[in-house]
């Protein structure tokens, strides 16, 4: 299992192999406390550049039990990380979401205001009604048609897009995850 020193171990890895690292954050079950055995290291790092060579960096590693874990290191300009707050989660079917995150190196120690929050905060997602109003009609079409598949994929379109619709006649919730986003959406009383 992942201890305090592999996640550190790595939190200085990324910060002298990625150019100009201004900051690394700790995301995921780790930074929530709640990582299983085979939960995988994901990290944000965030840097000044305008252009970024690899935005998305993986490496399949032993965690020293025999175990192969997954680390990810997702680099973003400073700026742009910032500005994800202001964002709907891509993964929260719409609700305001809070991502637990943990600030594990700061190069300029002028931004640990900004950056030592114990989540990141974003805002719900508009209703997209006019995007479910044309799924619909894809669904209607290919039941009328028995085109399953397409069926199946006008369907999965909808489910993604209903919860946000929903939610601002239901009691707000407020999901860290997507389990949780899910499990809010099928919650929802109307």
């Amino acid at each position: 299992m992942i201890d305090e020193l592999f996640i550190a171990s790595w939190a200085d890895r990324v910060q002298r192999e990625i150019p100009r690292t201004v900051a690394v954050i700790l995301k995921g079950s780790h930074a929530r406390g709640n990582a299983g055995p085979w939960s995988d290291l994901d990290l944000d790092v965030l840097v000044f550049d305008d252009e970024i060579a690899n935005p998305y960096l993986t490496w399949i590693v032993a965690d020293g039990s025999g175990r192969l874990v997954h680390v990810s290191a997702a680099v973003e300009r400073i700026d742009d990380w910032l500005a994800g707050f202001r964002e709907a989660a891509s993964w929260s079917f719409g609700f305001r979401s809070s991502e637990v995150t943990r600030l594990m190196w700061l190069g300029r120690p002028s931004l640990r205001a900004e950056l030592d929050r114990p989540s990141r905060e974003h805002p719900g997602g508009e209703p997209e009604l006019e995007d479910f109003i044309e799924e619909l009609g894809k669904a209607r079409n290919a039941r009328l048609r028995d085109d399953e598949v397409s069926l199946r994929l006008a369907v999965q379109e909808i489910a993604q897009l209903c919860p946000a619709i929903l939610v601002p006649l239901n009691e707000p919730a407020y999901p860290g995850t997507r389990p949780d986003a899910l499990r809010a959406a099928l919650d929802l009383v109307i």
